[in-house]
């Protein structure tokens, strides 16, 4: 268990600094012009500790960083990296080693372009163990899709697939994925909405088209305030003129811009085509 005790910190930078505790130590972190450093001091209550800290700087179109830890255990580990980016396209490479005498790098880039992202990531150390995944992706206001397969050095595959698209007033999507072991799993949704529907005059009543009881007032309350309002009848039917044109006859006994259950239900049999003997 870590406990917390204090330790000067000394850090030799003309920009703004701050102190904070971590859990059980100390840290310092300072920052100038895209450039973080970080240092941090753990100790636990079997009087070990740990240093660590690491330096980071960000450019317009280049990053870099390293940083490290040592315990006092005489174990240590080091790494640093390295980012290259611009509009569509990012790449990054990093390298690691430790006092075990493992060496670890990685390298990943990506590109996008008319809503197609392409991305490769890889990474391996000195003793034969690698990874590598690829991925392709589409997105736009519609449609979405995105398809990945993975491998690594113990022969183990797996792929993930998923696509989405929106029309006007559905949406429907799958996804799954696979590996090597016979691992799968897979979804799939489709979505209706039926929420417009259309008003139209028909001789002295109105016609309404709607995937629900039209006679019922708690279907045009949408909010369940016990009052109907033009803007609740537009968000059902879209605005059209008779569908201002069918508010307006509901509100015609006090015509004050909203009307109630009482007021529905005395109107709604004399203009809504189907509820004469509903109410």
């Amino acid at each position: 268990m870590k406990s917390a005790i204090f330790i000067s910190l000394v850090v030799l930078s003309t920009c703004h600094y701050s102190a904070a505790w971590w859990g059980g130590g100390s840290s310092g972190k300072s920052k100038s012009k895209g450039t973080t450093a970080d240092v941090r001091v753990e100790a636990d209550n079997g009087g070990g500790a740990t240093l660590s800290g690491e330096v980071n700087h960000q450019g317009k179109t280049i990053g870099g960083g390293f940083g490290g830890s040592i315990d006092t255990g005489g174990n240590w580990d080091v790494g640093g990296g390295l980012s290259l980016s611009n509009d569509k396209t990012k790449g990054t490479l990093s390298h690691s080693f430790d006092s075990d005498g493992v060496h670890t790098s990685s390298l990943g880039i990506s590109h996008t372009d008319n809503g197609w992202t392409g991305s490769l990531e890889t990474s391996r150390d000195n003793l034969g163990n690698w990874g590598a995944e690829a991925g392709l992706s589409f997105t736009n206001d519609k449609t979405s899709f995105g398809l990945s397969h993975g491998l690594n050095s113990a022969g183990e595959h797996a792929t993930s697939l998923g696509l989405s698209h929106k029309g006007k007033n559905w949406e429907a999507g799958v996804s799954g994925s696979i590996d090597s072991n016979g691992n799968a799993q897979g979804t799939a949704g489709l979505k209706i909405n039926f929420k417009k529907r259309s008003v139209d005059m028909n001789g002295k009543h109105y016609t309404v088209m709607v995937k629900a009881n039209e006679c019922d007032f708690d279907v045009y309350d949408l909010n369940r305030d016990e009052l109907i309002t033009v803007q609740e009848m537009e968000q059902i039917f879209g605005n059209e003129d008779n569908v201002i044109a069918l508010f307006n006859a509901l509100d015609m006994t006090t015509g004050d811009g909203k009307v109630d259950r009482q007021e529905f239900q005395f109107m709604v049999p004399l203009i809504i085509k189907g509820c004469e003997t509903d109410i």
